[in-house]
């Protein structure tokens, strides 16, 4: 546990990862990090890495109060101050970077409804300035929504750059967009972004190609859960990703496939598993269960 590791392009000093916590401690309305949370993660800078609470890509990805966003200058300059503390205490950090999609609630988007690959509402609590609210049906993303919002992603990377941070760790559980797109029942898209597994995958793998565009692949990473971790069933779906004819695992380097080949779906092996296909394009892939 207290030896030292590498992990991708990343030497920790001892093996324990601090995981994710949402503080919910940025209060103002820029969601720009303040000197609290700059001590609270330097204080912890002893474990081998430590990766953040939930941070939203762009405002449109906002699901909570008073959580953090790396979208603005102002948000990296905050940011800057919360590596800077990390770092002088031996620290390494990564930032988590998502945005939650239909979980979130008019109340926290200047009235506009929230984005989601489908119409389908979670049915699940969003936590707004006035308490606990139901969640609403989502306005389907058209391929313009998908676009931003994957340039979204890649500027947040590289305003991780610019705020001192030592990798990027891509949010794909619970109810947030990523996730919903990965399962049927919230994603009943009939283009190329839904459907079939490969398809429904495309979004987190978009993500990941324009993230690695700024970063080394050993400082990438995603985190992923094998079922969906809503309280609800979503309305006529799995809990669990479809898997059909993806079984079939193909003899191949996933990190030459990031490397040399994450620009045509045509030298993707046929039989590609969604989640393979994810691992290969990062250094870590991290799994919590659905419970």
């Amino acid at each position: 546990m207290l030896a030292p590791i590498r992990l991708g392009d990343v030497d920790l000093p001892n093996r324990i990862v601090m995981a994710s916590m949402t503080r919910a401690r940025t209060d103002n309305p820029g969601f720009v990090p303040n000197e609290l949370q700059a001590r609270f993660y330097a204080q912890r800078a002893s474990a081998g890495l430590i990766l953040t609470e939930g941070t939203w890509p762009s405002r449109e990805g906002v699901g909570f109060i008073n959580v953090p966003g790396l979208y603005t200058q102002e948000q990296a300059d905050g940011w800057r101050r919360v590596t800077d503390a990390v770092h002088q205490a031996g620290g390494r950090i990564f930032v988590q970077l998502g945005h939650i999609g239909s979980s979130s609630h008019p109340d926290l988007l200047d009235g506009a409804l929230p984005l989601a690959p489908s119409s389908v509402n979670p049915g699940l609590k969003a936590y707004t300035p006035s308490g606990f609210q139901d969640t609403v049906t989502p306005q389907a993303m058209d391929l313009s929504d998908i676009a931003r919002t994957v340039e979204d992603y890649a500027k947040a990377s590289r305003l991780a750059q610019a705020a001192g941070f030592d990798g990027v760790e891509l949010h794909g559980i619970s109810t947030y967009l990523i996730p919903t797109f990965l399962y049927d029942g919230l994603n009943q898209r009939t283009d190329d972004y839904g459907g079939t597994a490969e398809n429904r995958a495309r979004f987190p793998l978009e993500i990941l190609d324009a993230i690695v565009d700024s970063w080394a692949l050993g400082r990438v990473g995603i985190k992923l859960s094998p079922a969906l971790t809503g309280r609800q069933e979503p309305p006529g779906g799995r809990h669990r990703p479809q898997r059909s004819r993806l079984d079939h695992r193909p003899s191949f380097d996933p990190q030459q496939q990031a490397r040399g080949q994450r620009d045509s779906d045509a030298h993707r092996p046929k039989f590609l598993p969604w989640w393979f296909d994810l691992a290969g394009r990062c250094c870590d892939v991290h799994t919590r269960s659905g419970h």
